[in-house]
């Protein structure tokens, strides 16, 4: 009987046997005669498991060989060149890379985060900077008069005192604001 002969069977079947039975090896991918050529690793795939090897070494210490010793042994592989390339996935996940990779991730948006931060203080800097209305206004004083008993009198204007002194309004404050001074008449 050949893989080719279809055999229909009706009804409840729970085990037939047509023909000679022999025993094959179990999870075997062969199906009739069909053979799964071996296809070793790719070259991108071989770099890579050379840099995960690398990142191992520098991170636990040892020598090279002993990681290169593990992986086929682990996987049923007599040598690295007889690795087969559907079992490279499942070397080659580490937890120290991929919390490397979540600490790389974190430190990325940390760092987006300042930037944002510092130039949002840069701003409000230089908010806080740009001069007010209030300073934009001129120094000089609303008041150009000075007063006394309820009058106004203008810059330069003087007045006799009953003592004989003689005040005289000035602009000469350094806030702007006219003040009476005063003086003695020769």
């Amino acid at each position: 009987m050949s893989c080719k002969e279809v055999i229909a069977f009706y009804g409840n079947v729970s085990q037939v046997v047509v023909g000679n039975v022999i025993e094959v090896a179990r999870q075997s991918k062969a199906v009739c005669g069909a053979r799964i050529e071996f296809q070793a690793l790719t070259k991108l795939q071989r770099q890579d498991v050379t840099a995960k090897v690398k990142a191992w070494v520098a991170r636990d210490g040892g020598p090279t060989l002993d990681v290169y010793r593990v992986l086929p042994n682990n996987l049923g592989a007599a040598s690295m060149n007889a690795f087969p390339c559907d079992k490279y996935m499942a070397a080659i996940p580490c937890a120290f890379c991929a919390r490397q990779a979540a600490d790389i991730k974190l430190v990325r948006a940390m760092v987006v985060a300042q930037w944002a931060l510092l130039l949002g203080a840069i701003l409000l800097c230089g908010w806080l900077l740009l001069p007010s209305t209030v300073d934009t206004a001129s120094k000089s004083s609303a008041e150009t008069r000075c007063f006394i008993d309820g009058k106004a009198y203008s810059i330069g204007s003087s007045n006799r005192m009953p003592n004989g002194t003689i005040r005289e309004c000035m602009n000469n404050g350094m806030d702007g604001v006219p003040r009476w001074t005063t003086g003695v008449i020769n």
